[in-house]
């Protein structure tokens, strides 16, 4: 079963700052099924890197903890990129933990898709299937995407309703 949407706007995001904790991934290796995010995402779940960020409460930008990532290469063969586990912060968030990375996000018009994961469905398909929806979406409403940027999954809850769905926000850039 494919991800449903839910919602579909386009927001002008402030400046955001993006805090947590980073690893690098590559498209190749993630196609390959060597997905080095999910077991990072159950890391970070498990070592008490959101409870360090909660500690930063007052600088929440918004209440969710997100999947950031940051393409560093453009090449389509073969992207390389950051992914921080973190979550959105005001960018007068103070210095950050021991052991976290900070990424400033400039203000930027942003397309905001809300998706329903159902249960056990491969968060990189969702991901894929999310952008591709997205793509159609913003091209509908008269935008573009802004392909190899960055891309963000935010989670206001990891916890499966009943019928065990995820809710999931996904944020591109656009113009």
């Amino acid at each position: 079963m494919k991800p449903a949407l839910i919602k579909f706007e386009i927001i002008d995001q402030p400046e955001i700052v993006i805090v947590g904790k980073l690893i690098h991934a590559n498209d190749i290796d993630m196609q390959n099924g060597k997905n080095n995010i999910t077991p990072f995402w159950k890391k970070c779940l498990k070592d008490g890197t959101f409870n360090e960020l909660k500690d930063l409460a007052e600088h929440v930008y918004v209440p969710a903890l997100v999947g950031y990532a940051d393409i560093n290469d453009c090449n389509l063969l073969q992207r390389d990129f950051d992914y921080i586990c973190g979550m959105m912060m005001n960018p007068n968030v103070p210095s950050v933990p021991k052991g976290f990375v900070k990424r400033s996000l400039t203000p930027v018009k942003v397309a905001k898709g809300r998706f329903k994961r159902s249960k056990g469905e491969d968060a990189v398909e969702c991901w894929k299937t999310a952008y591709r929806c997205m793509m159609i979406e913003a091209e509908e409403k008269g935008v573009k995407l802004i392909d190899n940027c960055w891309g963000m999954e935010a989670y206001s809850s990891t916890i499966p309703d009943n019928d065990g769905n995820i809710v999931v926000d996904y944020y591109y850039p656009c113009k």
